[in-house]
């Protein structure tokens, strides 16, 4: 329906606009960026069929494949035909992140870590909105719409420190590093040095983890993380039946299987048997209920071999070098960017976010918005 809509657009828009690059007001950099990015979701799409079809796998797991190509089409399309979008526009976007802000800290305020969906990629989503929020709280100029934009971060964050998943965090180290190394521009101009400002960084994220490692509560499950770890540390099967121990149990289990056949994989159902069969063996309920290695790269990479290892690091690798193209015109939009592939990275390091078929289209939908939205700053630029 999306691409369909997407044609329909650009058939109509044909017949009365040139080409973006044809342009006296060109966006014909976003647009080569929208093309590598497109172009990048197909070569992954293509990379992990290819071993799907070799192993017979269940067709719905490339759900994520699926909403990444027709969303990286659909902007691709937009942006080369459709006219600059609206300030207004932009405003109902941030308004709507800022919501969502809301909503997910009321959830977690509710529910805590039972929220409506798996928790950990839930709160990755989250926090994938914040990175695009980011620049635009630190460039924009109307106070009352840049208090608003910081409150809805404020919000996003809490309610991702509240559904205590630990995959996340991520974001808090992100937004302290660029709001501290911007200076802080909320009501005025740079306050810091870059230099002043990264030790003030350091300071900040200090003082969080000394509050949620003595934390009497342990709001933040840092003490409970530290616990299992030196548990695994001390006997990595007994200590499997816990979150952390699982994992690490898994991750080694998972390379010594990858040594046997790195080229092909297992296939996806068969990794899925072995790690039930690794759980029995240990007699782990923790490892016998998970349906994957709960590490996005290692899990591609047993599951399908090097092609969908490759398939997984075409994403962040594409990303790093649309941020890498878009650095100097476009520094609001490679920001954006740029926190977006932070957290798929370090989200992706302790669980495979991108089975949730929900991430997937936030992860899509957050690349598309920031190259899209990314034609406001051509216009202040112009």
């Amino acid at each position: 329906m999306f691409c369909l809509l997407c044609f329909a657009s650009a058939w109509r828009n044909h017949q009365s606009l040139h080409f973006v690059s044809d342009s006296p007001f060109s966006n014909a950099l976003l647009v080569e960026a929208a093309k590598i990015w497109l172009v990048c979701c197909l070569i992954a799409a293509i990379l992990r069929i290819i071993p799907q079809a070799l192993w017979h796998d269940d067709w719905s797991r490339r759900h994520a494949e699926a909403r990444l190509l027709i969303l990286a089409f659909g902007v691709y399309l937009g942006l080369r035909y459709s006219e600059t979008i609206s300030i207004k526009s932009l405003k109902i976007w941030m308004a709507a992140c800022c919501i969502a802000c809301f909503l997910a800290f009321g959830i977690t305020l509710w529910l805590q870590r039972n929220t409506p969906a798996h928790p950990i990629p839930w709160a990755v989503s989250m926090s994938l909105i914040i990175c695009l929020m980011l620049p635009f709280a630190l460039t924009c100029r109307e106070r009352l719409f840049k208090a608003a934009l910081w409150l809805g971060i404020f919000w996003g964050v809490a309610g991702v420190l509240m559904s205590q998943s630990r995959g996340a965090y991520g974001i808090v180290p992100w937004v302290i590093l660029v709001a501290v190394m911007s200076g802080i521009p909320v009501f005025g101009k740079s306050r810091y040095s870059k230099p002043m400002g990264f030790i003030v960084f350091l300071g900040l994220l200090c003082a969080l983890l000394a509050w949620a490692l003595n934390d009497a509560n342990d709001t933040l499950r840092f003490q409970a993380f530290a616990a299992q770890w030196t548990a695994s540390q001390s006997h990595l099967q007994e200590g499997a039946n816990s979150s952390v121990g699982a994992r690490l149990f898994l991750w080694q289990k998972g390379w010594d299987a990858i040594q046997v056949q790195p080229f092909v994989g297992f296939g996806a159902e068969s990794s899925v048997l072995q790690i039930r069969a690794w759980g029995q063996v240990i007699q782990s309920e923790e490892v016998m209920r998970l349906g994957h290695m709960h590490n996005e790269f290692l899990d591609a990479w047993m599951s399908h071999g090097l092609l969908g290892l490759l398939s997984s690091l075409i994403w962040p690798a594409g990303l790093s070098y649309v941020c890498w193209r878009l650095r100097k015109q476009y520094p609001q939009t490679c920001l954006s960017l740029l926190g977006i592939a932070w957290m798929h990275i370090t989200a992706g390091m302790s669980n495979v976010n991108l089975a949730h078929n929900y991430y997937g289209t936030v992860l899509a939908l957050c690349i598309g918005l920031a190259l899209w939205l990314g034609q406001r700053e051509s216009v202040t630029h112009d």
